[in-house]
């Protein structure tokens, strides 16, 4: 099971209780019964472990961006890598031209 079906399969055990498993079962991907019974079993679990489960598995999206857009900038040029970066870390370099910033805003949001 991948971090995308764990994160699914608690969105949809907090999100939709009783047709969680139904609508997994829908899903089709390789791991579709380990994702389901996961599910299952959050769908059977407390409000409270449910809303919790799903702020961690939301909340690993943000070491997962950050991965992606340490990826991005390593397959760009030495300076436009460094604005890049820091584009990323909210600090725009300010000797960098607005449309290289813009452009990097925009492969950040992909």
């Amino acid at each position: 099971m991948t971090e995308a079906d764990r994160r699914l399969a608690t969105l949809a055990a907090a999100l939709a209780r009783e047709r969680a498993v139904a609508l997994l079962a829908r899903h089709g991907a390789p791991g579709v019964a380990e994702t389901a019974a996961l599910a299952g079993a959050l769908a059977d679990a407390p409000r409270s472990e449910r809303l919790r489960a799903l702020a961690a598995a939301m909340g690993d999206g943000s070491a997962a961006r950050a991965r992606d857009r340490a990826a991005a900038a390593d397959v760009e040029r030495p300076r436009v890598a460094a604005v890049l970066r820091a584009v990323a870390a909210g600090a725009p370099r300010l000797d960098a031209a607005r449309i290289l910033v813009r452009l990097c805003h925009e492969r950040l949001a992909r």
